[in-house]
């Protein structure tokens, strides 16, 4: 299992610093751990303290280390309160849809690392990210700000996962309980369903596209409605495809 390391939680916790206009070493802490929810080794707690190996971390981030890193030169701090500083503030700005992108779902610690490392690094260089959300792939209509680049690639990776799930007959059925919106609705329904995502999918914009979205099937799911909701409805103990299967029968 991989290990978490400051530079992974470095834009995460500018992040948290920016949602609550300020924020103290103890909230940057809860809030990491609601983010990441670490395992493992990261979630053992040392001896003879109240931190786990995770949240020591955090703690030399933004105390030990402070005047050595990156979270230093992009916040104040003030009677224990850290605020971003203009640089700061339109540093995380730019990567506000990634972080979110870790909050908003229930991917492993391992994949939630991973995705906080390729953050670290698109941030250094000219590698940009682009994070593939679901409402980008799987609602139609949805309006949400989305660049030129992202929704070309968010529109291939939706028709590709179509292609690929359809049966034999040409039709679209929810992976967890078989509800098939062509057969219901008629033409209505046709080639429609909900495109859920398993594991993280992003990739960085100079990346082959085809290679990239034959990969990135593997990662998703066709859900109905219904099911997706279920996967979705505690943010806090989601559940798995596979769990969900399990659950209605």
């Amino acid at each position: 299992m991989s290990r978490i390391t400051e530079n992974d939680i470095l834009i995460p916790a500018l992040y948290i610093v920016y949602k609550n206009k300020s924020a103290t070493t103890t909230i940057i802490k809860e809030q990491l751990v609601e983010m990441f929810r670490p395992t493992g080794e990261d979630a053992e707690v040392l001896q003879g303290r109240n931190d786990t190996k995770f949240t020591q971390i955090v703690r030399n981030l933004t105390g030990s280390h402070y005047s050595s890193n990156r979270f230093g030169e992009l916040t104040t701090k003030n009677a224990n309160k850290f605020s971003l500083t203009p640089e700061g503030n339109v540093f995380i700005e730019e990567n506000v849809s990634q972080c979110e992108y870790i909050s908003n779902n229930f991917f492993t610690y391992n994949e939630n690392i991973d995705i906080a490392t390729k953050i670290h690094k698109s941030s250094k260089t000219k590698h940009n990210l682009i994070i593939y959300k679901e409402d980008d792939i799987i609602n139609e209509g949805k309006t949400r700000q989305i660049n030129t680049k992202t929704k070309s690639r968010s529109d291939k990776l939706r028709k590709a996962a179509i292609d690929f799930y359809k049966t034999s007959t040409g039709h679209l059925k929810c992976c967890v309980c078989g509800f098939d919106f062509e057969e219901t609705y008629g033409n209505l329904g046709k080639d429609y369903i909900q495109i859920h995502h398993e594991h993280p999918v992003c990739q960085y914009d100079d990346d082959g596209v085809e290679a990239f979205i034959k990969d990135a099937i593997k990662n998703v799911k066709p859900l109905c409605a219904n099911c997706h909701c279920m996967v979705h409805r505690n943010k806090k103990n989601a559940i798995s495809v596979n769990e969900l299967k399990k659950l209605i029968k």
